[in-house]
């Protein structure tokens, strides 16, 4: 049936693409692991903790969430989690990399 081989080959050139798609999400993660420290490390260029240091000072959720709303990253809610800005970097990365790698190995259905 021609509609069956229509399908197929849709889903096959949809997987290609999300699997190249994928690969190039892959390599941006590492490169940004691998960058991460020179550039906004403690030792880096621009240190990403004098930026937030300056700007996430918050006592609570509502807090957070309004600076979110204003800047919107995961890092406003550092300060209350916690954890350090370094930690919260690497392990964007990280995941990010086991994300990418996983869709580059077909498993993005």
């Amino acid at each position: 049936d021609i509609h069956n081989i229509k399908s197929k080959m849709i889903n096959s050139y949809r997987s290609i693409f999300l699997s190249s798609f994928s690969i190039v999400y892959l390599f941006a993660f590492i490169s940004y692991y691998v960058q991460y420290p020179g550039l906004f490390g403690w030792d880096g260029i621009l240190p990403i903790q004098n930026l937030i240091k300056k700007e996430n000072i918050l006592l609570n959720w509502s807090d957070a969430f309004n600076r979110y709303l204003e800047y919107p990253t995961f890092i406003v809610f550092t300060s209350l989690i916690e954890i350090d800005i370094d930690t919260i970097m690497e392990l964007t990365a990280i995941i990010g990399i086991i994300l990418s790698f996983i869709s580059a190995c077909g498993f993005h259905d």
